[in-house]
């Protein structure tokens, strides 16, 4: 049975028990069966297992790996329940990897087709599926150059796995118990109301550049990080992670341009709604070796069959991609030209899909300007902290003029944001 076909029979089973329905809720179960629940005021002063036997009547055929039948009273403190969604709109490394099997003939709409400006702030991942090749070290260099061309830039440190940021940028020493994402997350789900601005850290003197980092990794931090659950918050009513974007948007004493998301390596849990939901344009870092190119692959096609939370004229955007090819040996010409080659050559491959999906007013997509190469520099490498040498930050300037087109730039923008930054009152 479809998802509506259950809905609709557990209706009829409770009109013709006579009991009015309050609340019904079907969810598909992500790997076999339903999750339901039902309530209503009929269900009082009736056991569980007769409530049940109602709702279920002629479904004995279906599965349900979770059912709750409560009265208003019962709902009430209940929790958080289940949203009476389908899997399509979850965004989870199973559905966004098994979407692409499914053709889809709707139009890709990306951020960059927009004529207008997209509200701030604009939100970009740094992705890779493999680590070491230098996913946090282009995203903190990134920042620097946006913040010196005047930008409100913040750093959102996602990796919570292995927490990074604070230290790259040096400031691993103001870290404090008890602050950071993870705490700002746990508040969210638990809904109580966090001060964002004592979870901060202000990364420069003169610059619009701040950090949100996950916190000091302690076994506290491990204890609240076992308590986050990205699936969970998807199938259900309060969801923390749009709650921190609106909070990053509207509780701090400055408006970011642009929010910087570290996310961490592999098909984590929080990195997939990070990717399909949340991001306007995800930068996926990969070094062209052969056992990589498959599964970035199958990134690329689920992110191409992603809608993020933007909406044109009702119409869902699709995230961004852009393509980070790097630590690209350095050592021969050659040998650089042909990773680079190899780079090309598969994402003008991953990116084929999209010739009849771009829409009439969608401009072509090429590989050639989507993709920039880093080549391996030792002391870049070995370096405890960010270098301030012009010839590394030029390095890290393409990622910079990528994003900078999808930032607001009208001269009154611009001044509003500096008097925001004038009276921020974030500790240093």
């Amino acid at each position: 049975m479809t998802q509506a076909e259950v809905k609709a029979h557990i209706e009829r089973n409770l009109i013709a028990a006579g009991l009015p329905i309050e609340d019904l809720r079907v969810q598909p179960d992500i790997f076999l069966g339903w999750l339901a629940v039902v309530v209503s005021p009929g269900f009082a002063g009736i056991v569980w297992e007769k409530r049940r036997a109602i709702v279920l009547q002629g479904l004995e055929e279906e599965i349900f790996e979770w059912l709750q039948v409560l009265t208003p009273e019962e709902r009430e403190v209940a929790g958080n329940l289940p949203l009476d969604s389908d899997l399509e709109d979850i965004p989870m490394w199973p559905e966004a990897l098994a979407r692409p099997r499914v053709a889809s003939e709707a139009p890709v709409i990306f951020p960059s087709d927009l004529d207008a400006a997209l509200p701030r702030p604009i939100v970009i991942s740094f992705y890779a599926l493999h680590g070491g090749v230098g996913r946090s070290t282009a995203l903190a260099y990134t920042a620097r150059i946006l913040a010196s061309r005047g930008y409100a830039v913040l750093c959102v440190d996602m990796d919570l796995e292995a927490p990074a940021l604070a230290a790259l940028f040096s400031k691993e020493n103001e870290l404090r118990a008890g602050r950071g994402l993870v705490s700002v997350l746990l508040a969210l789900d638990q809904g109580t109301e966090p001060d964002m601005v004592k979870h901060m850290l202000r990364l420069s003197e003169s610059d619009a550049l701040y950090c949100l980092p996950a916190g000091i990794p302690d076994a506290d931090y491990a204890r609240c990080l076992r308590l986050l659950s990205p699936e969970a918050w998807y199938r259900e009513e309060r969801n923390p992670l749009p709650a921190l974007l609106d909070r990053l948007s509207s509780k701090l004493p400055f408006t970011p341009d642009v929010v910087l998301l570290n996310t961490g390596t592999g098909l984590t849990p929080l990195s997939a709604p990070l990717l399909f939901d949340l991001s306007d344009l995800v930068i996926v870092t990969f070094l062209p070796h052969a056992h990589v190119r498959g599964s970035t692959g199958m990134l690329v096609q689920a992110l191409l069959h992603a809608h993020t939370r933007r909406e044109m004229h009702g119409q869902r955007l699709t995230p961004e991609l852009r393509f980070l090819v790097s630590p690209v040996p350095a050592s021969k010409e050659p040998e650089m030209q042909r990773y680079r080659s190899r780079a090309l050559a598969w994402i003008t491959d991953w990116l084929a899909p999209l010739a009849g999906r771009r829409g009439a007013g969608g401009p072509p997509v090429e590989a050639e300007r989507m993709t920039h190469v880093v080549p391996y520099q030792k002391r870049l490498a070995t370096a405890e902290a960010l270098l301030a040498e012009k010839g590394v930050l030029r390095h890290y300037q393409p990622i910079a003029d990528w994003l900078e087109p999808l930032l607001a730039t009208t001269s009154d923008l611009r001044e509003g944001c500096k008097a925001d930054i004038g009276k921020e009152n974030l500790s240093q």
